[in-house]
Formats: C-alpha cells, sequence, structure tokens
C-alpha cells in the first residue's frame, strides 16, 4: 500500500535563513579565493623584487619565503576578509530587493515529492528520485539534485515528526529488482 500521508508547512524566509543557504557557496567562493592567493600574491611578489632580491630568491628559498610570509600576511588576510563581507552584503542585498510575497514559503510534500511555492504562486517540484544526497541540519534540510543544485527546506516550516518523515522520503532508494538465484555447482559433480 501506498504512502497517503501528506505534508504541508509554512514560513517566512529570513535573512539568516538565506544565509545558511548560501554556505556552500560561500565555502566554494573562499576556496576560490584562498587558493588564488596562495597562486596569484607570491608570483606578484617574487616578480615585483629588486635585482639583488631575486639572488636571495634563488640561494636562499627558506629565507625568502619568511620574508615573504612577513610582507604578504596582512595582504592575503585582508583580501579573505573582504571577499567574505562582500558575500555576505551580497547576499544581503539580493534579499532586500526580494519582495515579502516571494519570502513566504508553503511545503507541500507526499511519498512522490515535494513542491515549494511562494506567495506569488510561483513553485518548484522534485520528485523524491531526483534526489541525490540529504543532510539534516538544526535549521534545514538540504537536498542535493544535481552537481550543483541544492533544495532546502526550513524545518520551522513542519513539525518535528514531519522533518523526520520528509528526510525519510527524500532518502528513500529504488527497490532493487529480484535478480534470479544462481545455483553453484558441487565441485564433486
Amino acid at each position: 500500500m501506498a504512502d497517503e500521508r501528506k505534508i504541508r508547512g509554512e514560513a517566512t524566509l529570513t535573512l539568516s535563513d538565506i544565509l545558511v543557504m548560501s554556505r556552500v557557496g560561500f565555502v566554494r567562493g573562499l576556496r576560490f579565493v584562498v587558493v588564488g592567493g596562495l597562486v596569484l600574491f607570491p608570483a606578484i611578489w617574487a616578480l615585483t623584487l629588486p635585482d639583488e632580491d631575486w639572488l636571495d630568491l634563488r640561494n636562499q628559498p627558506l629565507l625568502s619565503l619568511r620574508h615573504m610570509i612577513r610582507d604578504l600576511w596582512w595582504v592575503y588576510l585582508g583580501v579573505v576578509a573582504a571577499a567574505i563581507v562582500g558575500m555576505v552584503l551580497r547576499v544581503a542585498y539580493v534579499f532586500a530587493r526580494q519582495p515579502e510575497v516571494n519570502r513566504r514559503i508553503v511545503y507541500e510534500a507526499d511519498a512522490s515529492g515535494l513542491t515549494v511555492r511562494d506567495a506569488a504562486d510561483f513553485a518548484f517540484h522534485m520528485a523524491w528520485t531526483s534526489v541525490i544526497a540529504v543532510k539534516r541540519t538544526p535549521r534545514l534540510i538540504r537536498m542535493q539534485i544535481g552537481l550543483r543544485a541544492w533544495r532546502h527546506v526550513v524545518t520551522r516550516a513542519v513539525s518535528a515528526e514531519d522533518v523526520d518523515q520528509l528526510v525519510a522520503w527524500a532518502r528513500r532508494t529504488p527497490t532493487p529488482t529480484p535478480q534470479p538465484e544462481l545455483r553453484r555447482r558441487d565441485a564433486n559433480s
């Protein structure tokens, strides 16, 4: 018998919800800044060295590395801090421009999938079979549906039992088809 249970919940998204949902993008962006800085800043530092320091760079590489770290640590930290502040401000700006009607979210779920609808009647339906990975946090259920695509359910929109049911539906794997039984041959026959 199919599961006939239906779950419905409503929530108004806050800036903190959007920041938590954007965590994956923040980490990806910071990784780009950190790795890019590790390559770019030393290269610029080395290219701007006077001729006598170039000789030291070749003759005493560890001492030159220490000089580079002494010269660049504050630039590196400043760029990373500016990237963090810039990403948070960008999310806050986009959130502030979003109409209030689009912040009110209605979740409707059953055994076949999840429909997310805002008060402006824009809807997105996702079948549970499209969910690749599920992560449950105290604030969100994060469901990966593609390589870089995530869908979120704000847990305060539904009861704790409904959160458990949503996670169970999202983690559902298709039942394997029965395989014919293979018999082993006895070594004596």
